[in-house]
């Protein structure tokens, strides 16, 4: 584990920062910086698993010697707003740059008396005061590429004003555009596959080789850096369109335009894959989208670009259509077609990503062969936003949901843990005051001595990613013209909460003036989950049930105008005293009892916590109560209620005795009625060596669902169908579903593989144990006496010239085994990622008991045990070890018992 000492780092969109020594003899005092800055960059990277096929071993690299942020927002879903917002530590209420066109040119430009905001600073800028950091920027940093904020006078270098000391800037030159855009597929479309051998020529190849060539200088000590640390702004700009990426970093399902055949996939297992795989969607395509208010701003929002608009003027531009599938109708198989153009969509954003990470991993080799440098750097990497592939039929930024407004954050270096995974929610403009924290710089103020910057520090989140951090993040955006051109739109996140308000042109028109009295909102409000295990596609609107305004009222509270704006946020639990059932009954009591925590992570006492209001209510009965402690009666639920619903949730308001502000929101959900409980089933059946689950059927209610399938396979679809073992064995499938308050319920059942010679050839056909005949390759059911149940004999041809060598002898047994774990308690406890590659973190809410951990197979056998201390919060359990399969973890503090379903990656 590395140390920070002084450190400065800064993000500014995707990219990595890295600090990084001189090539002297002494040490300076300072670490270098080198901030590795992505263009459109979503949660495609490994990491955030954000997609099962992307690439990207380099960017894995940092994410293993650092720490990874799984719940970092941008300030604006699109390049100028986010990056202005970023690099000046401000957020767009004070930028006054909602879009692209908000954004003048040059960077200061956008900062003026006219607009209240003549006062700015910039992260590179505040590091060069310093007189502690030399700042070089290559390729994209501030948003307009000739605009970096650069000192263009004959200044010295070492004496420029502004941002950098050096910058350079490299553009593809029109031979080369024209050339490259020659192999797009059609006049509209902003992606292709070119040579391999154009790839030397590419703007990103270029900026890499200027940075690895500064990197080589620096640690030759031949580089002028005004005897001072360095600062390096690497700016990448793929993903952003045009995406003309070499051929090798396709997928191999890539078609040309008249290409007869299917490019995305249409395997249900989780593994090979047929095709690409396609974001997400409803049972209905695009059902979440045809449910925002029709031609609201949220439509709006979606459609801009239509890129569907030109996938069908794509394919009606043909001369011929190619014919997928003989067997479907013209109509259908126009839609297969469209579902094709869909893919190579995602495949030219897939193969962006992995060529981007490969400019990273040039960096990053370069660095180590100066492990002097290297091991005083500090590498961070963001992207300015995201990027939506088609999900809400949107394929661009410029919406709140979370794929445009979540990004990649990483932290690697000295004083940096590692392999550290942080689900706090942060925003990037608190990166600013984060990296003046960690170098020892000293953050601007105002004039009259106030704090300049917006957002606030993170730096015990990379040293400890579970310390405390409880700040909503805020995402703002406002459209060029039309309906939502007047007044900004916003998003919170915080606590797994997404809620989006979109405030009309007044009566939603399209040319009505601006009335800012107006008060005509859109909302939605969805809980993806702080691990995306709720809804993470966000198709569950939540804002139309008068239950949760609390929510509502919370987050809107950190819009700005309201109280809470820019305010780091108290932070309140509920402790249920005694363990759940599976299903709370319809009667007994429920006893809660509040613990307020400060802004800093501190438990209030009894004294302090007299200041403010306590708030209950909840989504089944009228009742409000105000106290740090309540005890419900499940009795008083409406019986109707209860038969009707599968969960019963507890909202607590926590609000300011004198201001009445709201200070901090929990929400606390109970599983009800017993008849929810899931009833499993599903039928194996064998064809030679490959299985095919049919019939599965899982009643009631159930949070989620996976599959062992006996050989190390696992999966978390419904239905994994197909899947072929790779020789004969024992196989017990496993099927198990999490449900009510933290149970588990399994049904396993077991085929057989086994090669026999108990089948006998005789001339033209193969005579069975029993008596039967076969004559023709297939599968047979034959009473064989030495396995019990019903078996079966598959023939895979006939050969009779090898004898009976071919024949393949498999049994289905009628054994099956259900296992219903009942008597496990509501679950204090966080456990992820889930599936997990090398590291399972277990986190708790409140500590105080020792919990101790046992790591099972799911036959029952004792793997590992660990304990977390009473005053610890956080455990890592390593699982690289251990082969891709399903796994127990047994939690107990003192008598509550919690179990989680484990499931292994590769």
């Amino acid at each position: 584990m590395k140390f920070f000492t002084l450190l400065s780092i800064v993000c500014t969109f995707t990219f990595v920062i890295i600090f990084n020594h001189n090539g002297f003899s002494q040490m300076p005092t300072h670490p270098n910086i080198i901030m590795i800055y992505i263009d459109d960059l979503n949660d495609y990277t490994n990491y955030l698993e954000g997609h099962p096929q992307v690439e990207t071993p380099n960017i894995n690299r940092i994410v293993e010697s650092g720490v990874a942020f799984t719940n970092a927002y941008c300030s604006s879903p699109g390049c100028g707003p986010s990056r202005t917002s970023m690099l000046s530590g401000k957020d767009c209420l004070y930028t006054k740059v909602y879009n692209n066109n908000d954004f003048h040119g040059a960077f200061r430009s956008n900062f003026n008396e006219a607009n209240a905001n003549e006062i700015v600073y910039t992260l590179p800028e505040v590091l060069k005061s310093s007189s502690e950091y030399f700042t070089y920027s290559i390729g994209k940093v501030f948003h307009s590429e000739s605009g970096n904020d650069y000192d263009k006078s004959p200044t010295p270098m070492c004496e420029k004003t502004k941002s950098w000391n050096r910058m350079s800037s490299l553009i593809e030159s029109e031979e080369f555009t024209a050339i490259s855009e020659s192999y797009l597929q059609y006049a509209d479309y902003d992606w292709g596959m070119i040579p391999d051998s154009l790839e030397r020529y590419l703007q990103d190849v270029q900026i890499t080789d200027t940075a690895v060539q500064f990197i080589n200088d620096v640690g030759m000590g031949s580089a002028d850096i005004c005897d001072k640390s360095f600062f390096l702004a690497f700016g990448i700009h793929k993903p952003h369109t045009p995406r003309l990426i070499p051929e090798k970093y396709f997928l191999p399902y890539y078609v040309n335009a008249l290409d007869d055949k299917i490019a995305y996939n249409s395997s249900t297992m989780d593994s090979g894959y047929n095709g690409v795989v396609m974001p997400p969607q409803p049972e209905t395509m695009w059902a979440d989208f045809y449910a925002l208010p029709e031609n609201g701003i949220a439509q709006i929002m979606a459609t801009t670009g239509d890129q569907e608009m030109f996938f069908n003027a794509y394919l009606n531009s043909l001369p011929t259509l190619p014919v997928l599938d003989a067997s479907v109708s013209p109509e259908e198989n126009f839609e297969m077609l469209l579902e094709n153009e869909r893919a190579k969509y995602v495949m030219g954003y897939l193969a962006a990503t992995k060529f981007l990470d490969v400019q990273i991993g040039r960096l990053l080799d370069t660095l180590q062969q100066y492990p002097e440098i290297y091991n005083n750097t500090i590498i961070i990497l963001v992207s300015d936003h995201g990027y939506s592939l088609g999900e809400k039929r949107h394929y661009t930024k410029w919406a709140l949901w979370d794929t445009d407004v979540r990004v990649p954050l990483i932290f690697s270096g000295p004083g940096v843990i590692e392999n550290g995974i942080v689900d706090a929610t942060v925003s990037l403009i608190d990166i600013m005051p984060t990296i003046c924290d960690i170098a020892g710089v000293s953050l601007p103020n105002f004039p009259d001595g106030s704090n300049y910057v917006d957002g606030i520090s993170f730096k015990n989140l990379i040293i400890n990613p579970n310390a405390f951090f409880n700040k909503p993040a805020i995402s703002s955006y406002r459209r060029n013209s039309g309906n939502g051109s007047c007044f900004p739109h916003y998003s919170v996140q915080q606590d797994g909460y997404q809620y989006i308000r979109y405030h009309n042109n007044n009566d939603a028109g399209e040319l009505t003036p601006c009335d800012a009295s107006s008060t005509n909102y859109d909302e939605e409000l969805y809980y993806v989950g702080v691990n995306r295990e709720v809804d993470p596609n966000e198709w569950n609107n939540l804002a139309s049930d008068p239950n949760n305004a609390p929510i509502i009222e919370y987050l809107s509270s950190f819009l700005p105008g309201n109280p809470n704006y820019l305010k780091e946020s108290m932070k309140v639990d509920i402790n249920l005293q005694g363990a759940l059932p599976c299903f709370a009954p319809h009667s007994g009591k429920l006893k809660m009892k509040a613990k307020l925590y400060s802004t800093t992570g501190a438990t209030l006492s009894s004294a302090l916590m007299a200041n403010y209001n306590f708030i209950w209510t909840n989504s089944a009965t009228v009742l409000i109560k105000n106290s740090t402690k309540f005890t419900f009666n499940m009795s008083s639920i409406p019986l109707d209620y209860y038969t009707s619903n599968s969960t019963l949730r507890f909202y607590l308001k926590v609000t300011d005795k004198i201001t009445g502000d709201i200070v901090a929101l929990k929400t606390y959900e109970v599983f009800i009625n017993p008849s929810n409980i899931p009833a499993l089933d599903f039928t194996p059946d064998l064809n030679g060596q490959t299985l095919t689950i049919n019939d599965v059927s899982v009643s009631g209610d159930y949070n989620t669902i996976a599959w062992d399938l006996g050989d190390g396979t696992a999966s978390e679809i419904y239905n994994p169908l197909t899947h072929t073992y790779s020789g004969q064995g024992t196989f017990p499938i496993l099927q198990t579903v999490n449900y009510g308050n933290s149970c588990t319920l399994q049904k396993q059942k077991t085929v057989y593989i086994k090669y026999v010679t108990d089948v006998f050839c005789e001339g033209s056909h193969y005579l069975l144990p029993d008596g039967s005949i076969a004559t023709t390759p297939g599968k047979y059911t034959a009473n064989l006496t030495s396995v019990s149940g019903t078996d079966s004999v598959f023939i895979f041809k006939l050969n009779y010239a090898t004898g009976c060598d071919e024949i393949l002898r498999y049994s289905i047994t009628n054994d099956e085994s259900e296992i219903n774990n009942e008597n496990i308690s509501n679950s204090l406890f966080n456990v992820y990622p889930n599936p997990v590659n090398n590291t399972l973190f277990v986190k708790r809410t409140s500590a105080n008991q020792q919990a101790d951990i046992q790591l099972y197979t799911m036959g029952g056998q004792l793997l590992n045990t660990f304990q977390m201390q009473p005053e610890e919060y956080f455990i890592e359990i390593p699982m690289s070890n251990y082969a891709s399969s399903m796994y127990l973890l047994k939690i107990i503090e003192q008598s509550d018992l919690n179990v989680f379903t484990i499931i292994k990656n590769q």
